[in-house]
């Protein structure tokens, strides 16, 4: 009996993929949405359907797959009301699973032969993109104020939308093995200062640009 039901299966999922073209209801309710993310967060994607059956893919290859677990993936699905199946999938956002496309497919029976059809449909695809560190800001530059300030101004790096900067680190970097500085509001016009800026998001602090200038005399 177990070997009738994985034949079953087979056949369709082998139905799914040749009834792309027919004109069927809809049960698929919720579609499974993109997400942008941070590295290392957990994300979840949703599906609902009308459907006695549904379940996941991981770029084409079920969430239940081994290999796929493995990788950070794992579905439910539990009953809603009204005869509803809802999934969830858990996505944990590592770097290698980066643009990786999420589908759910549903159907409400197997087929009992060759020639029967099975009620599967398979959703548009939702994508899992992943943010890392930012890279270097842009168009780093200074201009002077007056005898004792500088202006240093700069473009924010690329970053995917939703997943903001949360801030940008500056620090002035001092030419000597001193391992303490401090910044004065009265500083030496003859002393060359460099100055990195680095933009920050939930994975941490991104990589460093850097300016040098000394400060006009007057």
């Amino acid at each position: 009996m177990a070997s009738i039901n994985v034949l079953h299966f087979l056949s369709a999922l082998l139905c799914a993929l040749q009834l792309s073209g027919c004109q069927c209801a809809n049960i698929i309710t919720v579609q499974p949405v993109s997400i942008n993310t941070t590295l290392n967060s957990t994300v979840y994607f949703c599906c609902e359907a009308a459907a006695q059956y549904l379940y996941f893919n991981v770029n084409g290859t079920l969430a239940s797959n081994v290999g796929v677990m493995a990788k950070g993936f794992f579905g439910t699905t539990t009953a809603g009301v009204n005869d509803i199946k809802v999934g969830h999938l858990e996505a944990e956002a590592y770097d290698y699973n980066n643009n990786t496309n999420i589908t759910c497919t549903a159907f409400s029976q197997f087929p009992l032969d060759s020639n029967a059809e099975a009620s599967a449909q398979t959703s548009g695809i939702a994508v899992l993109m992943i943010q890392g560190l930012l890279d270097d800001v842009g168009n780093l530059n200074w201009t002077t104020i007056n005898c004792s300030s500088v202006l240093i101004t700069w473009t924010p790096p690329y970053t995917l939308d939703n997943v903001p900067i949360t801030g940008y680190l500056v620090n002035e970097i001092e030419q000597s093995n001193a391992t303490n500085i401090t910044l004065s509001t009265d500083p030496e016009h003859s002393k060359l200062y460099t100055v990195s800026v680095s933009a920050i998001n939930d994975v941490g602090i991104g990589s460093s640009n850097y300016i040098s200038f000394y400060y006009p005399t007057g």
